[in-house]
């Protein structure tokens, strides 16, 4: 199954970049691109903020995006930052197994886009990037 799930994400993700008309300039750019604006944007928002509400004593995943950007290292670029930071909050938090079933069923969820009529649909989109970076 392992296996199979790998290769819908892969077959998703060339799909995608096969359809975006930026693909032209080079298909590891784009794919980094996906990669850092899910990371900074939404990715570890969803799959991390509402196991940190708790833990962290706040009320709302916004308050948790609010504490983990403004704790951002100067080091690191922002998406990098913003990894590093939801991770040792995680660590910290003690809540790993939790953060990881999460990537996992995010993973899962996935239809394989080969026999979808929704290719071009945003929200498909979306999770085929979310699915690709948790896989990642």
């Amino acid at each position: 199954m392992q296996h199979e799930i790998e290769d819908i994400i892969l077959h998703n993700i060339l799909i995608l970049e096969r359809q975006s008309l930026k693909s032209k300039r080079g298909n590891r750019n784009l794919l980094n691109k996906w990669f850092q604006d899910s990371i900074k944007s939404y990715f570890m928002q969803k799959a991390a903020a509402h196991l940190l509400i708790g833990p962290l004593n706040l009320s709302l995943i916004g308050e948790v995006n609010n504490y983990i950007h403004s704790n951002l290292s100067e080091k690191y670029p922002q998406y990098i930052g913003v990894i590093v930071k939801y991770f040792e909050v995680i660590r910290e938090c003690n809540i790993e197994k939790e953060f990881n079933r999460n990537l996992i069923i995010e993973m899962y969820s996935l239809e394989d886009c080969i026999s979808s009529e929704k290719r071009t649909d945003y929200n498909m989109n979306k999770k085929i990037r979310s699915s690709f970076v948790s896989y990642l």
